[in-house]
């Protein structure tokens, strides 16, 4: 999968398994990305927003070429805390994301409050960060290889910050709705 997305270049991700940027597309359950070369991209490379999906033994380079805050392998939820539960992201090969001469992507980019995601034995190579959490909640990261990237692991709080736990919030309003299963 390779130069995609050149007129509308913006979450126009080369194979996704659901929603990765807040809109409500259905969700697949059990979505399995397996064995791609996915190359020469405006932005991301692999969107995920299923549940129980299985990323695994992808090559990924030269995405997200025009954009920054972004990921080659990049997830997303603003107001629900189950999106991509179960999905493992495994032995994966990152390199290259971002604009060149200087990186500005985030290799595997768990965004949101994605949470429950395994993230084992990938590597990455030339990234703003390897790995990059900003949020979410029981993610499991092992056994990465990081290589000349900015930042190895990054950690931020968007899902504990004030967007998302503010009672007015859709992300608040849904663990209230939905207390049991959370």
């Amino acid at each position: 999968v390779h130069h995609y997305g050149w007129r509308l270049p913006n979450y126009r991700a080369g194979i996704t398994t659901g929603a990765c940027d807040g809109t409500p597309h259905p969700p697949s359950v059990g979505a399995r990305i397996e064995h791609n070369l996915i190359h020469h991209a405006r932005h991301m490379g692999i969107g995920f927003g299923g549940y129980e999906g299985r990323i695994a033994y992808n090559v990924i380079h030269d995405t997200c070429a025009w954009t920054r805050d972004a990921g080659p392998i990049y997830g997303y939820s603003e107001s629900d805390w189950s999106v991509a539960r179960g999905t493992v992201i495994e032995h994966n090969l990152v390199y290259r994301a971002g604009k060149t001469p200087y990186p500005d992507a985030y290799a595997i980019y768990v965004d949101g409050i994605v949470s429950g995601v395994t993230v084992r034995g990938n590597i990455v190579v030339w990234a703003r960060a390897g790995l990059f959490q900003n949020g979410g909640q029981a993610n499991v990261w092992e056994r990465n290889l990081v290589v000349a990237c900015s930042i190895g692991i990054k950690r931020g709080d968007l899902g504990y910050g004030i967007n998302h736990t503010r009672p007015d919030s859709p992300a608040w309003k849904n663990l209230q709705k939905n207390r049991a299963l959370y």
